[in-house]
């Protein structure tokens, strides 16, 4: 799914493309190979050799920076792990992946199951979040949510998403591009 932003001064059109799409499964698989060889860090790598049901969110999520206010689209790559009980869906999960090098234990085969980020909400709790490193100032970035959920997010959001051809301020649109 994609949200479209528009600047409020020069008309600039921006596609967000965030959340996740039917090639999930595989970026999902992608990304734990990824964090299982070390390529988000030395700490997610150990956790995941420790805890091996953490799961990694591999969804994409607009992230800003606070000092210079450069924005992007990137990963989440938030640490879960299951709570006592695993939130059931009425259906089961439709995905799965097999893969050699992404950590899995031999029981399943080289099976994992892909856990989308709905689930990870409501059966999960984050043990990790990434430090998201803003690529122009090397600060942090914060993840920018829209709407705000609570007053905190209203004031760290508000204003924050800048056009990269003007300067103005950007706003989300309402609308919604769904290609799945």
């Amino acid at each position: 799914m994609a949200k479209i932003y528009k600047c409020k001064n020069c008309g600039e059109l921006y596609t967000f493309w965030d959340g996740v799409g039917f090639l999930y499964p595989s970026v999902f698989s992608e990304v734990r190979t990824a964090a299982v060889q070390g390529e988000y860090g030395k700490e997610i790598q150990a956790l995941i050799t420790e805890k091996p049901d953490i799961v990694v969110d591999a969804s994409n999520k607009i992230y800003f920076c606070t000092e210079c206010g450069y924005w992007n689209v990137e990963k989440s790559l938030d640490c879960y792990l299951p709570k006592g009980v695993i939130y059931k869906v009425e259906h089961s999960i439709p995905w799965s992946v097999i893969s050699s090098a992404d950590g899995s234990s031999k029981e399943n085969h080289g099976h994992i199951s892909v856990i989308p980020p709905w689930v990870l909400k409501k059966g999960y709790e984050i043990i990790k979040m990434y430090p998201h490193i803003c690529s122009q100032c090397g600060k942090k970035m914060r993840r920018y949510v829209n709407p705000p959920v609570d007053k905190m997010e209203k004031e760290e959001n508000i204003l924050k998403l800048k056009c990269k051809k003007c300067g103005g301020d950007i706003t989300c649109t309402k609308d919604e591009i769904f290609i799945d």
